[in-house]
Order: structure tokens, then C-alpha cells, then sequence
């Protein structure tokens, strides 16, 4: 007897990749699918169980979701090599639109009978060491911003105690005349 689940499935996945600039960043995301062609399934991974304890007798329900998560891996590969590490980090979005476009039509899902429902990007994160460099690079341009506005207040402040100096020696002038 097999027993093939018709319902939809949300499989986690996590990975690295490499960006353009050779940069490592973890994907973090999680994908939707479900078996569209029960027969056609059954007869490529084995959906038997146990009639009396309706245990699966095998394992490959359980390939199945790597299966999907590895055409999902394949896919942001090729996007994500494709950008540096600063359009990478900002285009989740993207990633997730064009990886869930491409993995609808990979062949072997198809052959399969998986139908995939979407594909939603949680995360696309650079490693710890990157990331504080990436903040150190933000502090500073905030902190260098930050300088002009006090320097620009001091040039004021000083161009208004020249102002008054002058109007208190133009009056002075003027009073002696």
C-alpha cells in the first residue's frame, strides 16, 4: 500500500553561496510545494507503508524535500554568483521571484510531479566578520556626516559673533563721530 500526501509541505532550507566578489552569504528561506501527480510519484519514490502500522518502509518520503530544496540551491547559485555582495544582500525579492520561476519548470520536479507554490527568501545574510565591516563602513559615513553638521554650525556661529562684532564697532565709529 502506498501513501502518497496530497496536502501541501513547507521545507525549510538554509545554505551558502559565493557572490560575484567571492564574498560568502547564507540563504535562509523556505519553499512551498505539493504533489500534483500522486501515480506518477508512487512509482518513483517509494510511498509504501506498513498496512497494519502505516509506517513508511523507506525513507524516500523524506528525500523528496531535499530534492526540492537542492533545485532551489541550484537555481540561487546561479543568481547569486551573478551579483556582488551589495546587490545580493538587498534583492531578496528578486531571488526568491526568480528562483521560484525557474524551479516551476525544472525537469526533474516535473517528471515528478511536484507542483512548487512559491518560494519565500527570509534571509540573505553576509558572515559575522563581513557584516560588522558592512556596519563599520554605515557608522563611519553617519559619523562623518554627523562632523560636517557640527562643523557647519560652528562656521555659522562664528560668521553670527563676526556679525555682531561689526555692527558693535560700526556702532562705536558712530558714536565718536
Amino acid at each position: 500500500i502506498a501513501v502518497v500526501p496530497l496536502n501541501t509541505v513547507d521545507a525549510n532550507f538554509v545554505f551558502q553561496e559565493t557572490t560575484a566578489n567571492y564574498q560568502p552569504v547564507t540563504i535562509q528561506g523556505q519553499v512551498t510545494y505539493r504533489i500534483q501527480e500522486a501515480p506518477k510519484m508512487a512509482r518513483i519514490l517509494n510511498f509504501t507503508v506498513d498496512p497494519s502500522t502505516r509506517v513508511p518502509l523507506s525513507d524516500d518520503p523524506e528525500k523528496l524535500s531535499r530534492r526540492v530544496i537542492n533545485a532551489i540551491q541550484v537555481q540561487a547559485r546561479a543568481v547569486v554568483t551573478a551579483q556582488p555582495l551589495a546587490d545580493a544582500l538587498a534583492s531578496s525579492d528578486a531571488l526568491a521571484a526568480k528562483v521560484t520561476a525557474e524551479v516551476k519548470s525544472d525537469p526533474l520536479l516535473v517528471s515528478m510531479g511536484v507542483e512548487i507554490l512559491g518560494v519565500h527568501v527570509a534571509a540573505i545574510k553576509p558572515t559575522p566578520e563581513l557584516a560588522k565591516a558592512l556596519e563599520a563602513e554605515y557608522r563611519e559615513a553617519l559619523q562623518r556626516r554627523a562632523d560636517e553638521a557640527i562643523y557647519a554650525r560652528r562656521a555659522a556661529a562664528v560668521e553670527q559673533e563676526r556679525k555682531i562684532s561689526e555692527n558693535e564697532i560700526a556702532s562705536k565709529i558712530a558714536m565718536e563721530e
